[in-house]
């Protein structure tokens, strides 16, 4: 794949081959206080996604997510992160509006491409080569599987960056909010450092199609969410494709088996973002929920609380539950985009433009 791979549409949900584009200038705003995850008094229907586990851990805290103690107590628990994750369009590689909308010079990277000649004394990136043209002969592939694209990139850039809302113009050229967005998520194609729990299934015979076990995602939500509330991205697909998505909220129902004393029946419900706008400028959260039920596997301890030593998916989640998780950095990431012709130090320079910094 093409370093980064993408979101599924929910249940019953067409994907898009295209988005329509908006005027000049206009946008389309979410709204920022719908709730993302139903409360369990709530008959609001979940959209039947797999979702990890994870319910509030009561043990200590060691430093590797993989192998530190994991405790639960009986309950229902919520928590949410501090940073609200932003949607974008999620760029499948087989598309060409990065460098081909509309009429000539409207894309974002023909824009890009005008902004770094003006910008930059005796530029060192003539026209061409150009990110434009680069994009257009390495890059994009009309053949690509259908969920190849940006979305691991999208996702990173949405929990790491403040979200573009409005447009910016530098001596004649305008960056509308989707061309701003698409720079921002061309500059995280490439993250060093990143660390992952669980591992990709690729469909060979050394890949494992149950992992990751539920036990090791419900300690990553509890560690990540309910006790740092920060964000996590997790590929939502245990398939071979790779669907990256945000979560930023978590609501367990965590209860007691009532004929086994080593075992925790867990229902799970994720807040989570998506990147099917229908629109380029599009501003805000379009949330997607997952419901995921999983057993975790222990024995009690002198305190009530309840150690975990494994656990197994059940019901529907045994065929769709998440892949792998990605763990947000306490800080940006050194980046670079798989096009030369985009430096993320000069992405940067124009998001603080439109910041006004």
């Amino acid at each position: 794949h093409h370093g980064s791979l993408d979101q599924v549409p929910e249940d019953g949900e067409e994907v898009p081959t295209e988005i329509s584009q908006p005027s000049a200038g206009s946008s389309t705003q979410a709204d920022s206080a719908a709730p993302i995850v139903p409360v369990i008094a709530s008959a609001e229907p979940v959209v039947a996604e797999p979702v990890l586990p994870i319910g509030p851990n009561v043990g200590a805290a060691p430093s590797s997510p993989s192998s530190q103690s994991l405790a639960v107590r009986e309950g229902n628990f919520e928590a949410q992160a501090k940073t609200r994750p932003w949607s974008a369009w999620w760029y499948p590689i087989r598309e060409k509006i990065l460098f081909e909308n509309g009429k000539v010079g409207n894309s974002a990277l023909e824009k890009w491409d005008r902004y770094v000649a003006l910008s930059t004394p005796a530029s060192p990136l003539p026209l061409p080569p150009s990110a434009a043209m680069y994009e257009r002969e390495n890059i994009y592939d009309p053949n690509a599987v259908g969920w190849e694209g940006l979305c691991n990139s999208w996702a990173l850039a949405s929990v790491l960056e403040p979200e573009p809302t409005s447009a910016v113009s530098y001596r004649n050229i305008r960056f509308d909010v989707g061309d701003l967005k698409g720079l921002l998520i061309k500059s995280y194609e490439r993250a060093e450092g990143l660390t992952y729990i669980g591992q990709r299934y690729d469909g060979d015979r050394d890949s494992d199609f149950d992992d990751m076990a539920p036990q090791l995602f419900h300690q990553a939500l509890k560690n990540e969410i309910f006790d740092k509330h920060k964000p996590i991205i997790m590929d939502k697909d245990p398939g071979i494709p790779v669907w990256n998505t945000p979560v930023w909220k978590a609501q367990f129902l965590i209860s007691a088996d009532p004929a086994n004393a080593h075992v925790m029946h867990v229902v799970a419900w994720i807040g989570g973002v998506s990147p099917f706008v229908k629109e380029l400028d599009f501003v805000g959260t379009l949330g997607v929920n997952f419901q995921y039920t999983y057993d975790l596997f222990g024995d009690y301890t002198l305190d009530g609380s309840f150690n975990v030593t494994g656990g197994a998916w059940t019901g529907a989640s045994v065929d769709d539950h998440p892949d792998f998780v990605t763990l947000v950095p306490d800080a940006k990431p050194t980046r670079k985009s798989r096009n030369p012709y985009i430096e993320p130090k000069r992405v940067d320079e124009l998001m603080a433009l439109q910041r006004g910094t």
